[in-house]
């Protein structure tokens, strides 16, 4: 968090049938506009508002926390939202004005982008963007907002998504808890004890064919 408590919101769902074919998961990723107090109430109303209505599928979920967050902020705060289902290998993206994410396998990285429109706000026509991907074995998902990408490695200069795409290269062979230790370590080389300017989070999900994996 780039003060005392954060703007950013993440969560998940997992759901395990008996057989493979059964498992599901989604992932949100959400940004509010700012940080600190007032972004952080905002961001708990809408985390307790989704606990409400999370057995809705993930599309009309988008288009409920809109209307609450419009409702409820006037268009003062809006929220970025990345919304990841995976069911089986098949992952759908839906995004709300989120930035894109990356899909690491077999030494490339796939770039999943798409336009929509961030929830509470007051444009007329509300549009959630949708992608979808078919996973492989041995994948990892990676889920950000905007605080990574737009880290000055020194002023005026953002370390930008190439340097993300070269880091999850590097260490696509490496668990996500050693994957995220480094990936910290390497922020605060870059941060050098300076304040963030806005709130980091980035979420990582590897994919294996065998759910017990």
């Amino acid at each position: 968090p780039a003060s005392v408590c954060s703007g950013d919101w993440w969560w998940y769902d997992a759901t395990l049938g008996a057989g493979a074919p059964d498992q599901s998961l989604r992932v949100l990723l959400g940004d509010v506009t700012g940080h600190g107090a007032a972004s952080a109430m905002i961001t708990a109303s809408v985390a307790s508002f989704y606990r409400m209505i999370a057995s809705k599928p993930l599309d009309d979920i988008f288009v409920s926390l809109h209307s609450e967050l419009k409702g409820l902020s006037g268009g003062e705060y809006c929220m970025t939202m990345s919304g990841v289902s995976i069911d089986g290998d098949k992952l759908r993206w839906c995004t709300a004005g989120a930035l894109p994410i990356m899909i690491v396998s077999q030494g490339a990285v796939t770039v999943l982008s798409a336009l929509g429109t961030p929830l509470g706000s007051l444009e007329e026509d509300f549009a959630i963007g949708v992608c979808e991907h078919v996973l492989t074995p041995g994948s990892r998902v990676a889920i950000f907002t905007d605080g990574l990408p737009e880290l000055e490695s020194r002023p005026g200069r953002l370390i930008g998504l190439l340097w993300l795409q070269k880091f999850l290269l590097r260490t696509q062979a490496s668990s996500i808890d050693d994957t995220m230790a480094a990936l910290v370590l390497e922020l605060q080389a870059i941060v050098k004890g300076a304040p963030l300017a806005d709130d980091i989070t980035v979420v990582l999900i590897d994919y294996a064919s065998d759910p017990r994996a």
